[in-house]
């Protein structure tokens, strides 16, 4: 696992990468990787003081698309038909038509290649990942449902897994938000969390609606005892059947044109739900986004049906290509073939 990252990392000139891979049913952290690293022994040699952090558990960052199938999930579990379609002619969402708001006028969000995707089901929201229809379906469902449900897939809250220099997201107050708030946090920006807080939400969706705590350590011994980690579930924000059919909608990420046909190729054996996401990344110090810089995002979990991992690949502002499909997948497929005889992940029937 550590090889693969690092080669991710070199050939997409990323500045850094993170994995994480957890068991969906327990919580349990299965293993946790980020490049560049260091020697512990030799410590003094690492210039970039940043190295020495554990990004998987202290780097907040805008995740962009793989925050979907939260969006979609709320909704189904808001009542809005699993069936539910979104035509999208222009390729584009007028944001003052949206909230009425005048100083989003001549304003727009736009598909990720500027063109229309026509009819789409939330299946074919995932795989085309098309921002307009994700908008439209977090504005049908409301603030106040919506917010609630973030807070219950643990997003602005702390998971405590233990960790040093551990961080949380910030999660602006529900009286500041506005229908541009709910617009942005369809899609994963304008919202912000650690890989450990995505991962463990999304594992949600794996998990038939239960949410777990994550752990890294299975068992404290001491002279006279023997203290077992018991798997907890912390929140439950959605049904099971809510889950199952978001999970079945996830695998056309993987079947149906989501990812490079050359990387769907590499593991059509398996049975995988996934989603991509391609964020903006925050100016320092200033309002706005930087020009030309992206943190790829690549999240699934596999067989379908019946989970042993969940894994997020991170790949902070690679150079090689702007969205994940060209670098994040490729890594995750990597480690996913390399483990998933350990894991025992069986191949389709």
């Amino acid at each position: 696992l550590p090889y693969s990252l690092e080669q991710g990392v070199k050939d997409t000139q990323s500045k850094s990468g993170t994995v994480i891979i957890m068991n969906p049913k327990t919580g349990a952290i299965i293993a946790m990787a980020n490049y560049p690293n260091y020697d512990p022994n030799e410590y003094w040699l690492t210039q970039e003081p940043w190295i020495f952090k554990n990004l998987a558990v202290s780097d907040v960052y805008e995740y962009g698309s793989v925050h979907k199938p939260m969006t979609v999930a709320i909704a189904i579990e808001s009542g809005i038909s699993k069936d539910f379609t979104c035509t999208d002619s222009t390729g584009y969402l007028d944001l003052y038509e949206a909230t009425g708001y005048e100083d989003l006028k001549g304003r727009k969000i736009y598909t990720w290649d500027k063109r229309p995707d026509g009819k789409q089901t939330f299946a074919q929201m995932f795989a085309n990942s098309n921002n307009p229809c994700m908008a439209r379906t977090a504005l049908k469902v409301g603030f106040e449902y919506y917010y609630a449900k973030m807070r219950e897939f643990g997003i602005g809250s702390s998971i405590n897994i233990g960790l040093q220099e551990e961080s949380t997201s910030y999660l602006k107050p529900y009286e500041e938000w506005t229908k541009l708030d709910l617009i942005t946090a369809s899609y994963g920006q304008g919202i912000s969390a650690t890989p450990l807080q995505v991962i463990s939400a999304i594992s949600t969706i794996a998990n038939h609606g239960k949410r777990m705590q994550p752990y890294i350590v299975d068992a404290m011994m001491d002279e006279d005892d023997i203290n077992i980690t018991v798997p907890q579930i912390i929140s439950q924000p959605i049904s099971a059947d809510t889950a199952d059919t978001v999970a079945e909608m996830l695998k056309a990420v993987v079947e149906d044109g989501g990812i490079l046909e050359s990387e769907a190729k590499r593991v059509k054996n398996y049975e995988i739900s996934a989603k991509t996401g391609t964020a903006q990344v925050i100016k320092e110090g200033e309002v706005g986004y930087q020009e030309d810089t992206t943190i790829a995002t690549y999240i699934g979990f596999a067989p379908t049906s019946d989970p042993k991992m969940i894994m997020l690949v991170r790949l902070s502002e690679p150079q090689t290509a702007e969205y994940s499909t060209f670098t994040a997948v490729p890594v995750w497929n990597d480690i996913f073939l390399e483990i998933v005889d350990d894991l025992e992940i069986s191949t389709r029937n």
